[in-house]
């Protein structure tokens, strides 16, 4: 199954224009990498940027997923 991924801050402006905003994975990676960098014990253990960022959106995805579980079955 494809983990669905809606944006997490769509914004209708006031001359009808539709800007989708981020994603909610960005959203989730970007809260992630800020605890991850202002947490010694974690950020010790990272070996680069690159692995850094992957591990954020690993557990962004992880997020994607489990809020899939949640979320309610259509009916119809």
């Amino acid at each position: 199954m494809r983990t669905k991924n809606p944006t997490a801050f769509p914004l209708k402006h006031a001359d009808d224009k539709f800007n989708p905003g981020m994603t909610l994975r960005d959203y989730f990676a970007g809260q992630i990498i800020t605890g991850i960098v202002s947490n010694t014990s974690v950020w010790n253990d990272i070996t680069s940027l690159d692995e850094s960022a992957e591990f954020a959106y690993e557990i962004a995805e992880a997020l994607l997923i489990e809020r899939q579980k949640y979320e309610p079955k259509n009916n119809g």
